[in-house]
């Protein structure tokens, strides 16, 4: 079997993934539903070496490209909201998508807009800076309310007035009462 003239779409899923390969005729070959794991995508792949690999940007993608393009494979991630072929196909199923990958990849496969994911190490980066960032906000957001005396949104603002209007020794527990009669204040002292 001349391998390199295959053409595999690959619609990923959590769980599992639906294969169309088509041979260089275009004719379908064979079409499985396999499981998301390494040792069966190695599997999977083998019977064809060099096969070119046509595949949905996702969750999933950027492990599964580096791990068939290390076994040898030409892979073409596509562009997933780019690809109207088959957002807004009328037959939407999983077979039907991994087939018009396929085919999509066979004939043109710039109408897939492909993309280049990072490489391993950026996306480990990536990956640290939001957790990183989802840290930080969740604990500011936690100490806000010890802060703000509880008072939320309204007392930030009031303090900040205050604070721009000379107020310096505001504590968190009596800011808000103490902004809105400096405000008051300051307010009521322009009218006259």
């Amino acid at each position: 079997m001349n391998s390199k003239t295959y053409t595999i779409g690959l619609d990923l899923g959590d769980r599992r993934h639906h294969a169309c390969v088509l041979d260089a005729t275009g004719e379908i070959v064979a079409g499985e539903v396999i499981v998301n794991t390494r040792e069966v995508l190695t599997a999977f792949s083998a019977p064809y070496p060099h096969a070119t690999i046509v595949m949905e940007t996702g969750t999933h993608s950027p492990w599964i490209s580096r791990l068939l393009v290390a076994k040898g494979h030409p892979v073409i991630v596509a562009n997933a909201r780019k690809l109207r072929a088959i957002s807004e196909s009328q037959t939407k199923s999983d077979r039907e998508d991994a087939q018009m990958l396929a085919r999509l990849g066979r004939a043109d496969p710039k109408r897939l807009s492909p993309v280049r994911h990072r490489c391993e190490a950026t996306q480990r980066a990536l990956v640290r800076l939001k957790v990183r960032e989802a840290l930080v906000r969740s604990r500011v957001k936690a100490q806000r309310p010890a802060q703000l005396g509880g008072e939320g949104w309204h007392s930030r603002r009031s303090f900040s007035m205050a604070r721009s209007s000379g107020a310096r020794d505001c504590e968190p527990t009596s800011r808000c009462a103490r902004a809105r009669s400096l405000i008051a204040t300051k307010l009521l002292s322009r009218r006259t």
